[in-house]
């Protein structure tokens, strides 16, 4: 179930003190394809993110310095749309120019979107980002910045995200580079039918028996 409270944050870009909501508690059972989350309740992703009312700057709640309850401001955070936040988090990243291995992680929580919106809802915008998470973590591998023993799993989004991008030979190959031995090893039967079958929507993990 998810909760929400009241919080207040100061812009680490402007110095604005606002008010934002903040995610209390939050849980999931299952998760998407490309490992997305499928939180129980409503989804607490939109406020995963916060956004400064004044210079628009935009990122991950714990980027921003939390104020104290008794903060005195009627400057609260603007809302909007979903994937309008994650898109302006990760632009802001990419312009502070952060590792290649932190901009994938961004481009996935825009990807990641898609689930937000509807089941079967899909963009060019998310077909956009979801390039730039395969761009972000090819690079962050050839520059060395991923840990071996996450490996696996990166290789397994690149595999995910290309799916669904259409390019199902990138994506067979690299679940070849996936361990057997390697936790996210059992997922990898599931993806290769759906690959090999040219199907390029998510599905929910767990659902169906790869053979």
């Amino acid at each position: 179930m998810t909760t929400m409270f009241e919080t207040y944050y100061r812009c680490p870009q402007c110095g604005t003190a606002f008010q934002s909501t903040t995610i209390g508690s939050c849980g999931h059972a299952d998760k998407w394809s490309d490992l997305c989350p499928d939180f129980w309740g409503a989804s607490p992703r939109m406020f995963f993110v916060a956004c400064c009312p004044d210079c628009g700057y935009c990122d991950f709640a714990n980027e921003f310095e939390d104020m104290p309850p008794e903060t005195e401001t009627d400057v609260t955070d603007p809302g909007g749309d979903i994937l309008d936040r994650y898109v302006k988090a990760y632009e802001h990243a990419l312009s502070r120019k952060k590792p290649a291995r932190q901009l994938a992680d961004y481009a996935v929580q825009v990807a990641w979107c898609r689930h937000d919106e509807d089941d079967d809802a899909d963009s060019p915008t998310l077909k956009k980002y979801r390039e730039a998470a395969v761009f972000h973590f090819e690079e962050a591998l050839g520059e060395g910045e991923v840990e071996e023993e996450e490996m696996p799993t990166i290789h397994y989004l690149i595999a995910e995200f290309s799916r669904q991008n259409g390019d199902f030979e990138k994506a067979k190959k690299h679940l070849d580079k996936i361990p057997d031995d390697a936790g996210i090893a059992e997922a990898a039967p599931h993806l290769r039918k759906h690959a090999e079958a040219e199907d390029s929507e998510p599905y929910r993990l767990g659902e169906e028996k790869a053979d």
